[in-house]
């Protein structure tokens, strides 16, 4: 199996000896951006609640948007999960 390299950035070819199949492989890392966006959501999470704390139960304007936020990104990082997992 030979690797040619293509003129496009982080695209090459493998080229099977014995076929004439050429497949095109992608040699960018793996970055796994679901778990990015669930650790950012864990982080408001944790921000809320320090606020929960300080305001002693009272729900702030801050709390509520980081709430929200958090939501957001814990959805996108399902939804990223999940469309790279169940394509």
């Amino acid at each position: 199996m030979d690797i040619v390299f293509s003129p496009v950035p982080g695209i090459s070819r493998v080229v099977c000896c014995n076929t004439d199949r050429q497949h095109l492989v992608s040699m960018t890392p793996n970055l796994n951006l679901e778990i990015v966006f669930v650790a950012l959501a864990v982080i408001f999470v944790g921000l809320a609640f320090q606020d929960y704390l300080r305001s002693e139960g009272k729900l702030t304007p801050g709390r509520k948007t980081r709430l929200r936020i958090a939501f957001i990104f814990s959805g996108v990082g399902i939804f990223l999960y999940a469309i790279r997992n169940f394509h």
